[in-house]
């Protein structure tokens, strides 16, 4: 019996797509065609480039965890308010090849397929937009994130103490409570927040046996072990691909349509070397050439895990300055303001266990003003005058130097 042992996890999740809030079971499930195939394989070429900048930017031995699905989501309801070489810069970076309408309608028929796929999967996707009471928003943006993505949408005082914890717990609850906090805070100059949350929940095909599992070790990059709780079976059929580089399996949810990939590096190759030579076209050879086997011996560690991320730094290298700048143009969402992206950030949630995966996922897009109008601030002694425009007579006028008696 060929036994495998993960002690170097690599997990890829590259499924980007729209689905909605409230998740029914249709009839009959939209067709998914080369058309449909083809636009998500361009939205994983998103998700692996942004896992790039992201890997780039972190300290080496910071667990990552990020949902393109999530990312893609929020900045595809975006894109619906980016006008000239803003929208351009975001069809780039999320390496769509057609206009915003035809990536719409993917999302639509995507939104449609993904949840019921799999009956004993739960993936609930949940997308919002909050915006600042007294703000002037195009309905036309709001009609085609409502019909494309089932956007709820909510005017808000965002002058209000509990603001943020209005849009806090909308995103909570979207995630079962595995995401709080996603919003920092909501400043003056905040005008807008899109957000996606995204939830997972799904059992194992075959489950592991809790009485095997026990604590083990599991090497550190910097040659060190940590005793983790380690996961035992020989009776999962998977799928596996082995080559000169790397050992893969795959462990199949429900009926088989959702799987956990995991990546070992082989022993004369390190973690770094597997990211940096991580590529769409490596992916698709290893799925494409996996062998389906059973009772081989998989050891993986059980964990609980969460993440957080800003992607400003992430996006921009990607190609989407511009939206973070002055320059910035999203007259699709309002033609009375000049607005910007001033943050795009993202939480993430996974737990692994002997009966599957739960997994969670939000991002928040928070769109500002992209010069606030002046604020003038009587916050120290001032005088005043009381007068009638027409005549000019001044009725009052006086000093306050403390506006207390």
């Amino acid at each position: 019996m060929k036994s495998i042992s993960i002690a170097v996890l690599f997990c890829v999740a590259v499924l980007t797509s729209c689905t909605k809030d409230k998740i029914t079971q249709p009839k009959v499930l939209p067709a998914i065609t080369q058309k449909h195939q083809q636009a998500v394989a361009l939205s994983n070429n998103f998700g692996i480039d942004l896992y790039q900048e992201i890997k780039n930017e972190e300290v080496a031995d910071k667990n990552i965890i990020i949902s393109p699905l999530s990312a893609n989501m929020a900045l595809s309801m975006l894109l619906n308010g980016a006008k000239d070489g803003t929208e351009d810069a975001i069809l780039n970076t999320l390496r769509i090849n057609t206009d915003v309408t035809a990536n719409n309608q993917t999302c639509r028929d995507l939104m449609d397929f993904l949840p019921n796929v799999d009956p004993a999967v739960t993936l609930g996707i949940a997308n919002s937009i909050w915006y600042r009471s007294g703000f002037s928003v195009l309905n036309s943006f709001l009609d085609v994130n409502q019909s494309n993505f089932d956007a709820q949408i909510s005017t808000l005082n965002f002058s209000a103490p509990n603001a943020k914890n209005i849009i806090n717990s909308w995103v909570e609850n979207a995630t079962n409570k595995k995401i709080k906090e996603l919003i920092d805070e909501v400043s003056a100059d905040h005008v807008m927040f899109l957000i996606n949350a995204t939830y997972f929940n799904a059992p194992w095909k075959t489950t592991f046996d809790k009485s095997e599992t026990q604590n083990m070790p599991f090497q550190l990059t910097n040659g060190n072990s940590i005793q983790v709780p380690m996961m035992f079976s020989n009776k999962i059929e998977m799928d596996y691909f082995t080559d000169s580089n790397i050992e893969m399996v795959g462990l199949p949810y429900g009926k088989g349509n959702y799987n956990f990939y995991a990546i070992l590096p082989k022993t004369n190759n390190d973690l770094a070397q597997l990211e940096n030579n991580f590529t769409t076209a490596e992916w698709h050879n290893w799925i494409n050439n996996a062998q389906k086997v059973k009772n081989y011996g998989l050891y993986m560690p059980k964990f609980e895990l969460d993440y957080e991320i800003t992607m400003n730094k992430a996006l921009t290298a990607m190609g989407m300055g511009v939206a973070f700048s002055n320059d910035a143009n999203f007259t699709g969402i309002s033609d009375a303001e000049k607005l910007m992206v001033s943050k795009v950030k993202q939480k993430t949630y996974i737990k692994v266990d002997e009966e599957g995966t739960e997994a969670a996922a939000a991002t928040s897009v928070e769109v500002v003003f992209t010069s606030l109008p002046p604020t003038v601030s009587f916050n120290r002694p001032f005088m005043f005058v009381i007068s009638e425009k027409t005549t000019g007579a001044i009725l009052f006028m006086g000093r306050i130097m403390k506006p207390i008696k």
